[in-house]
């Protein structure tokens, strides 16, 4: 059976993966400092998974969903620990509930195929994508059912990214359609245009849209107003996923090299002589030339009819 790892990474050097069969493994690096992480391979008991996301600021937690699998909540330091050479056994710290039934009475089937945290600081509310076209918002502290869950479009959900304040979230399908939907309310709030081929990775920032695909293409747009695409470049390889540091600033912006090439510009008018024009033998001849032209014009008589 494939299996396909889920990676992650944080300032502590830790390195986090996460398989679709369940097994969870937090190795940390060779030069990485004490934490209170453990160095520790477990399982989850479940398989199919399709996504795995570890809190921001609290990488013990992390959260896991499948194919009938739904969403959970896991503590790696609660992990059971077990003789020598063995996986060490791990249960959930929370455990989401299906919807109720349909229309019809019938069971609705589960299929998580991304999942984001809303937060930075606070463990308890998830959204989550499925491959039913369904955004689902959980909150851990209110509910075991979804606060929110709605419908949009036809095509299973391939990649999802809240905004930074939680308020909204960008997510695609599998047809490369892109849009925006507000969590508070469920409704859409717009679609990015320029899209072809599945998007596989989204980063939302604050003004901007960043996104990758099987087209090759890194696209930026702007999230609000028109949505329009400012940037587009070639990457060559089928992209699967991007990071984006939005606190790089390089050494001498553009503002700064504007400002010194202004200012170099400055210097060199105020170093040149002041130069006067005055009439020289060309100039002259020119003149003499179009005076000449004009009295040289021939003037028509035209007779007179009464002729004497």
């Amino acid at each position: 059976m494939r299996t396909s790892p889920r990676v992650s990474s944080h300032p502590i050097r830790t390195l986090i993966t996460c398989t679709d069969l369940g097994i969870v493994r937090y190795q940390h690096a060779p030069d990485s400092q004490p934490s209170d992480l453990p160095d520790i391979e477990a399982t989850l008991g479940q398989d199919l998974l399709f996504c795995m996301q570890v809190h921001p600021a609290q990488p013990h937690i992390f959260a896991t969903g499948g194919d009938e699998r739904d969403l959970c909540v896991w503590d790696i330091t609660k992990a059971e620990k077990v003789e020598e050479g063995g996986l060490a056994k791990l249960q959930p710290i929370w455990k989401a509930k299906n919807v109720k039934n349909d229309f019809l009475d019938l069971r609705v089937p589960v299929w998580i195929t991304n999942l984001r945290w809303l937060s930075d600081t606070d463990t308890t509310r998830i959204v989550v994508g499925t491959g039913y076209h369904q955004i689902r918002v959980y909150d851990t502290k209110k509910a075991r059912r979804p606060v929110l869950s709605v419908e949009i479009g036809e095509h299973p959900v391939r990649s999802l990214c809240p905004s930074p304040d939680g308020s909204e979230a960008v997510f695609s399908d599998t047809t490369g359609k892109m849009t925006i939907v507000q969590l508070g309310t469920g409704k859409t709030a717009g679609t990015f245009s320029n899209l072809s081929g599945a998007v596989t990775a989204i980063h939302v920032g604050k003004d901007t849209v960043v996104t990758v695909g099987l087209d090759r293409f890194l696209r930026i747009y702007e999230r609000k107003g028109r949505k329009a695409l400012t940037t587009k470049a070639y990457l060559k390889q089928r992209l699967t996923t991007l990071l984006v540091d939005e606190d790089y600033v390089e050494e001498g912006s553009v503002e700064e090299k504007e400002r010194t090439r202004e200012d170099g510009d400055d210097e060199l008018w105020a170093e040149m002589d002041a130069v006067t024009e005055e009439a020289g033998p060309a100039e002259e001849r020119k003149a003499g030339k179009r005076s000449k032209i004009k009295s040289g014009k021939r003037k028509v008589a035209v007779p007179d009819d009464g002729m004497e």
